[in-house]
């Protein structure tokens, strides 16, 4: 069985019966602490495996994450602190071949949770912005871009509107989503993303004959979902 800290057990115990993560506990000891802004997501995240420390000791909150990590940290997310195993799977950008995270790209372009800058272009070394990361943690629980009319020149602010409304954005301050996410940052919107409710969508055809679609939102999260079987294991 998989041991969790403290604030995730308590945490895990209390999503099952209402939906929510309680924070309280102190952050991991890192030797930059005292720069850390969320601690109590820091502490969370990082007990689920989802983000580790530098090399040096440091968490470096202010640090910006790049596309390439934020992809492993979404694939990560879904599947219970672990990168799945991928066979005979091409890269879906051409500068993605051969990246130490072609896999977790690969995995999220899959399921059309990431997109590239341009058909031939992911640039993983680039660092995501705020609403990047969100738009990739919608997709991630369960939000269908073609559905809530994410694309064209206006997707950032229908991003920013759905990412508040489901509560990606609780917590973080005001801030440009369209400037970088740090580390700090991206462990604060994955802390709250672990217990939004998921989401599906119910087609209908109405008597006039009209095809409508509904966004549902489900009793489960992803700590629910996930992680619970993955504490179980």
């Amino acid at each position: 069985m998989k041991r969790l800290h403290p604030l995730l057990s308590l945490g895990l115990a209390s999503a099952l019966t209402l939906g929510l993560l309680c924070p309280g506990a102190a952050a991991a000891a890192f030797s930059d602490q005292d720069q850390i802004v969320h601690p109590d997501a820091v502490t969370a995240v990082a007990d689920l495996g989802l983000f580790a420390g530098l090399p040096d000791g440091s968490f470096a909150p202010a640090q910006n994450i790049d596309r390439a990590s934020f992809a492993r940290l979404v694939t990560l997310m879904l599947n219970g602190g672990k990168i799945p195993t991928l066979e005979n799977t091409a890269a879906p950008f051409p500068d993605t071949e051969g990246h130490w995270a072609q896999d977790c790209i690969t995995y999220c372009a899959s399921l059309g949770i990431i997109s590239g800058r341009s058909e031939t272009v992911f640039a993983p070394g680039n660092p995501v912005t705020i609403a990047e990361g969100a738009r990739m943690l919608l997709s991630a629980l369960g939000y269908r871009a073609d559905y809530e009319g994410i694309s064209g020149a206006t997707w950032r602010i229908t991003v920013d509107i759905l990412a508040d409304q489901a509560g990606l954005y609780a917590d973080m301050g005001s801030f440009d989503s369209s400037t970088p996410l740090t580390r700090d940052m991206a462990a604060q919107m994955v802390y709250n993303a672990l217990n939004i409710p998921l989401v599906t969508y119910e087609e209908t055809t109405g008597s006039d004959g009209v095809k409508r679609c509904t966004r549902v939102e489900q009793k489960d999260t992803l700590l629910t979902s996930v992680f619970a079987q993955a504490e179980s294991e």
